[in-house]
């Protein structure tokens, strides 16, 4: 009797650090879906302003002039690429996969666990 008893108090407090788990992971991907937006508008807008999309079209338009002088073009793109805004973004797109990735990998535990604990009840 008191085998069972451990046994569920220990199911129980198993459960309850999975849904912890679980709603923790929710809570920390809502306020990464609203800073995606924000991140997401100033990327855009730093690569509007640094006139990147002009320089590639000098790619497009004077190929010959481009492929002449390759090393020169491929610095004046470095130097014109938004790194900071980029790597923002990025980083909060990596920051949001790995939430759902987790978020994933707890609900499936979660339901794997009730249904176990089902299975032996019966």
């Amino acid at each position: 009797m008191l085998v069972k008893i451990m046994s569920r108090l220990d199911k129980e407090r198993r459960l309850r650090f999975l849904r912890r788990r679980l709603v923790l992971t929710v809570m920390v991907f809502i306020p990464l879906l609203a800073v995606v937006g924000p991140v997401w508008h100033y990327f855009w807008l730093d690569f509007q302003s640094s006139g990147l999309i002009d320089y590639l079209s000098l790619a497009t338009s004077d190929a010959a002039v481009v492929l002449a002088n390759w090393q020169n073009f491929g610095l004046g793109l470095l130097e014109f690429f938004p790194v900071i805004s980029t790597a923002s973004i990025l980083g909060v797109l990596l920051a949001w996969l790995i939430v759902i990735k987790l978020a994933f990998e707890y609900s499936q535990e979660f339901m794997n666990f009730k249904q176990i604990s089902k299975l032996q009840k019966i």
